[in-house]
């Protein structure tokens, strides 16, 4: 049987676009995974959407209080308590992002080929939907190496969050720990850092395989870039000097 995989939505004010996210997982090949959305006390009609979906499908559904700003640190943090004890692996899809059908068992298949690595974390290039200008993702360029990660990291966030598949194991062993109260929406790419400290080098698999981005005026990360001008920077030295690179 193949592994379990565990989709976490963290849910906040995306009415527009939940429908799309939601019926890309339904239209999912993969025959062993499991959803769960957890809302983050939205205000528009984004929780009875996902509720709905939740109710219809048999999926997981549960709520977790706002208490940090452009951060989803509370909903995926709830998630992780209710992923079933067989769940082998997990991501997190953004609510205003959606995938395509084949995309878990492409990754999957990717992860079982790479068994032998012994990869605990993966990435994979996304698709940018609502650029007037298709981009390439300049990011996630970095030798598969922890040193090259390490001085990628320091110049600027290289992982894109809602394509990283994680090993269920990080969890309990404290990796996916990260500080919202103090780098607020920017805490996961404290966690890389943090991560990488303690030697995980997130594989980057440079191809699209069923990831789509979605830009949009509502994204946390452009809420981040307005209030908290600096924070990545803050985070580059902090760890430039703990690892003297």
């Amino acid at each position: 049987m193949k592994e379990m995989v565990t989709v976490i939505v963290p849910c906040y004010n995306k009415e527009e676009y939940i429908d799309e996210c939601l019926t890309s997982i339904e239209k999912q090949t993969y025959e062993n995974y499991e959803v769960i959305v957890v809302d983050n006390e939205s205000t528009d009609n984004s929780r009875n959407i996902a509720e709905a979906y939740c109710i219809k499908n048999s999926w997981k559904f549960s709520t977790a209080k706002n208490l940090y700003e452009h951060s989803w640190k509370e909903p995926v943090t709830k998630a992780m308590d209710m992923m079933d004890a067989e769940s082998k692996w997990f991501t997190i899809l953004a609510v205003d992002d959606f995938i395509d059908p084949d995309y878990l068992s492409n990754v999957m298949l990717l992860i079982s080929k790479s068994a032998k690595k012994g990869i605990k974390a993966i990435q994979t290039v996304p698709r940018n939907v609502g650029l007037k200008i298709q981009q390439e993702p300049e990011g996630m360029r970095y030798e598969q190496n922890l040193l090259s990660y390490k001085k990628a990291l320091l110049e600027k966030c290289v992982v894109y969050t809602p394509t990283v598949f994680w090993s269920s194991e990080l969890i309990s062993d404290g990796f996916m720990d990260s500080n919202p109260e103090k780098y607020f929406g920017a805490d996961d790419y404290f966690m890389y850092c943090a991560q990488a400290d303690k030697g995980l080098l997130i594989y980057s698999f440079p191809k699209r395989i069923g990831y789509n981005y979605r830009w949009n005026e509502k994204q946390c990360t452009w809420g981040m870039i307005k209030d908290y001008q600096g924070i990545d920077k803050v985070i580059q030295d902090e760890w430039r000097e703990k690892w003297q690179l």
